[in-house]
């Protein structure tokens, strides 16, 4: 009984070590370059929103988990854009499909697109530190521009709270 204690304990802290390695070393990454059409046709960079936390949202029309997610970023977007938050979502599929799905859901923040099936855009997720191009993807940029988080999978209300909320300007 010991031994599986001992043995589960010791593969908790190389779990804890291995995973607090890779969160500080995020943060010494260079941003990759952004330069991505949004509904109009105007092309957008990173420094369109300099100053403020950017939570850059890949998803696409087809992808469930996606459509949730936008839900609450929309919700993120409303109660904390005074505090310096930016949403920025990234459409991995047809710019038509992300439009229309956009003015469906009732999206409040700039949606930009990158058609992985279209010349250019097709390693746009490796990119941006997904290799296995896993939708919805977040990327957080500090008002700094330095990436200091990164997730696969629905962002959940906690991850949010405890990743996200402490880069805003909330008094």
């Amino acid at each position: 009984m010991n031994y599986l204690i001992d043995s589960t304990f010791k593969i908790f802290l190389v779990l804890m070590l291995c995973c607090s390695v890779a969160a500080a070393n995020v943060k010494d990454e260079i941003t990759p370059q952004l330069n991505l059409p949004d509904f109009e046709g105007k092309i957008h960079q990173l420094n369109d929103w300099q100053g403020k936390t950017l939570v850059l949202n890949f998803w696409a029309t087809y992808c469930i988990p996606c459509k949730q997610e936008i839900r609450d970023l929309i919700k993120y977007q409303e109660q904390y854009e005074q505090h310096g938050l930016q949403v920025v979502g990234i459409g991995v599929n047809e710019d038509h499909s992300i439009k229309t799905m956009s003015l469906l859901l009732g999206v409040n923040y700039p949606m930009l697109f990158a058609d992985i099936e279209q010349p250019g855009n097709e390693d746009i997720l490796i990119k941006w530190g997904n290799n296995k191009h896993m939708i919805p993807y977040t990327v957080v940029i500090n008002n700094q521009g330095e990436i200091v988080f990164r997730h696969k999978g629905i962002l959940k209300k906690d991850m949010f709270k405890e990743d996200i909320l402490p880069l805003l300007k909330i008094k």
